[in-house]
């Protein structure tokens, strides 16, 4: 029922009865309308979007079925000119317009959102200096969730998260880390190694059983991986005390101030060594101890 001066919106075909009444004389009369619908044009467009993964990664657009307007249709992606659009090249992260146009030149414009992948990355901290013979623990530091730690020679360590270091030189280290995703990440970190001195002699002790600095004990640092030697000898040339061929991590040196059973004079004594380092270098040493009473 529409009332005087109405409008009336119609937006699919139908059949209409009209009805008209006059005021003046109460007269009426019907009319029959058939009312037809023309083309809308296009209302929607199926757009399967695929998101990058990882960072890097391009994404990529399915164009689906278009619903309303009239076959064939074209395509304006991005500015271009029309065409006839099968596929849609894979986009950096970004955002694209495509207007799709049917046969009588309606179109509908969309947007297309590429976003980017969640950045993916690994810490291994700044690089680190040791004294030769320290070790040191690398912990690799991320907020993505890894699935898989590789790190390369010259570590040998299974998908650890984390591990000691015991480099003899100066030594880069390479990690590469795979997340839950499957992205890649890497970072290196440089472990310089100092050559530390390699042992302390004392140069004095007193042997008189008072329970203080009995004995003569040379200490080796943990830079020396073996001792080829270690002598003490008289001012005259003789070996008063001898060790050979000894890993000083497990054996000490203590020397009770005695030769062959006998409890040496007070005097100035020589020592000689030779080391290994653990870096392969070979490293002699000599000096004098004196023995007081």
């Amino acid at each position: 029922t529409l009332l005087s001066n109405s409008d009336l919106e119609v937006v699919d075909a139908i059949n209409l009865i009209l009805s008209v009444q006059f005021v003046e004389n109460g007269c009426s009369s019907n009319a029959e309308i058939n009312i037809e619908v023309g083309n809308l044009g296009p209302q929607d467009v199926s757009l399967e979007i695929i998101q990058p993964n990882c960072p890097g990664e391009l994404g990529a657009v399915i164009l689906g079925e278009v619903a309303g307007g009239i076959t064939p249709y074209m395509y304006a992606f991005n500015g271009a000119p029309y065409q006839d659009l099968q596929d849609l090249p894979l986009l950096e992260p970004g955002t694209y317009p495509i207007i799709v146009q049917d046969v009588e030149g309606c179109e509908l414009e969309k947007l297309i959102v590429i976003d980017p992948a969640a950045p993916v990355y690994v810490d291994l901290g700044d690089n680190q200096t040791i004294e030769l013979g320290d070790s040191i623990l690398l912990v690799p530091l991320s907020p993505n969730n890894i699935d898989i730690y590789n790190w390369e020679n010259p570590i040998n360590c299974s998908n650890c998260d984390r591990t000691f270091v015991a480099p003899v030189i100066t030594t880069e280290y390479l990690l590469n880390v795979i997340d839950e995703r499957g992205c890649l990440a890497e970072d290196r970190v440089t472990i310089f190694v100092k050559e530390s001195p390699a042992g302390y002699f004392p140069t004095a002790f007193s042997p008189n059983n008072d329970g203080n600095n009995d004995f003569y004990k040379a200490f080796f640092t943990p830079a020396v991986a073996s001792v080829n030697y270690f002598n003490i000898f008289s001012r005259w040339g003789e070996v008063v005390f001898q060790m050979d061929e000894f890993d000083p991590s497990t054996t000490n040196v203590n020397w009770n101030g005695n030769f062959k059973g006998q409890s040496l004079n007070p005097g100035v004594f020589i020592y000689t060594s030779e080391v290994i380092l653990k870096n392969g270098k070979t490293i002699q040493f000599s000096g004098d101890i004196t023995l007081l009473k």
